[in-house]
């Protein structure tokens, strides 16, 4: 499954450059404007959005939603699929799933923490699900530096 869900991904991801992606997260803005969730009448928006604010935000169009963007500051623009973030049951939850991961193995045995593990409010996260909420820190690596620091944001909670 895990295998499918990367592929379907990769696939969706492959060929997109950062303008494309730009031009993608302001469309999926207007149509979540028009048809977005909603939470006793008020519109609510849920995306990651860069530390660096020279990265665009990566909106968040559905209810389980893959992202797609770049993951290192240096990365020539490509923009690869590293997670999936699903609408939890709360409005103001989520659970987040890494699709980068590739365990590192010295025979039947894990040693250490893969090089596509990414970082969830300091977990280091390979396989399995993790719950997020607003203000949830993510890194699309396996460390701090050298990748891109997003938080996770809904936005229209408190309005």
């Amino acid at each position: 499954m895990h295998d499918r869900s990367l592929a379907a991904a990769t696939a969706l991801c492959s060929g997109i450059k950062e303008s494309t992606l730009a031009s993608a997260a302001a469309t999926a803005t207007k149509d979540l404007k028009q048809s977005g969730s909603r939470y006793f009448g008020r519109d609510l928006r849920r995306s990651v959005v860069p530390s660096d604010s020279v990265f665009p935000e990566v909106e968040l169009a559905e209810d389980d939603a893959v992202v797609c963007s770049r993951v290192t500051p240096d990365g020539g623009g490509e923009v690869v699929a590293w997670c999936k973030i699903r609408r939890g049951g709360d409005v103001s939850a989520a659970t987040i799933w890494n699709l980068r991961c590739e365990p590192l193995k010295t025979g039947n045995r894990q040693s250490g923490h893969g090089l596509d593990a990414i970082i969830v409010d300091g977990r280091v996260i390979q396989q399995e699900a993790v719950d997020i909420k607003p203000g949830s820190e993510i890194v699309p690596g396996p460390q701090k530096d050298g990748y891109l620091l997003y938080t996770f944001d809904i936005t229209g909670l408190n309005d």
